[in-house]
């Protein structure tokens, strides 16, 4: 156990300091020959790129013996295979009649139907929400793209009033 702070011995020779921050007087000073820049990112260690040979070389025989066990009639290899062979789907196709997109106005007839569906229990609440983000990316580019129109059609008719300027 560690004695509480107050009982401490002082180091004999403590780090100096440098505007209360302690000065990097070791071999792992900033730009070091040996190493300049420094560790890469992601780099293992000895220890786990040997645990990750070793669980390399034995998992496909570990999956292969699963396998045999799971034809053979054992429930938990059969899950477990069925799990990775066959994941749970995450998001199913969701049918619901909505009107095609055109002007911003068109949103909130989507949004209707996508409330009307969910009032009915055609889609549960949760997919009824990830339609409206859907929906609201469509209006942000809707409303940009009518936006940029506006725009280019501004410039055109100031051309045409005041002619071109350079």
């Amino acid at each position: 156990m560690t004695a509480p702070p107050h009982e401490r011995r002082p180091r004999l020779n403590p780090a100096p300091l440098q505007n209360d921050k302690p000065v990097n007087s070791g071999w792992f000073k900033p730009g070091n020959k040996e190493n300049p820049s420094g560790k890469p990112k992601g780099a293992r260690n000895r220890v786990l790129r040997a645990l990750d040979e070793l669980g390399a070389s034995r998992c496909y025989n570990v999956w292969l013996r699963c396998l045999e066990f799971a034809e053979a009639g054992n429930v938990k290899c059969m899950q477990l295979v069925l799990d990775r062979c066959y994941p749970a789907r995450k998001g199913a196709p969701v049918m619901i009649d909505i009107p095609a997109i055109t002007v911003s106005a068109d949103i909130v007839t989507a949004l209707s139907a996508i409330v009307a569906a969910m009032g009915r229990g055609d889609v549960s609440p949760d997919e009824a929400a990830l339609c409206a983000t859907v929906l609201e990316t469509q209006r942000a580019a809707v409303s940009t793209h009518s936006i940029e129109a506006e725009i280019t059609r501004m410039k055109v008719e100031l051309e045409s009033r005041h002619g071109k300027r350079h």
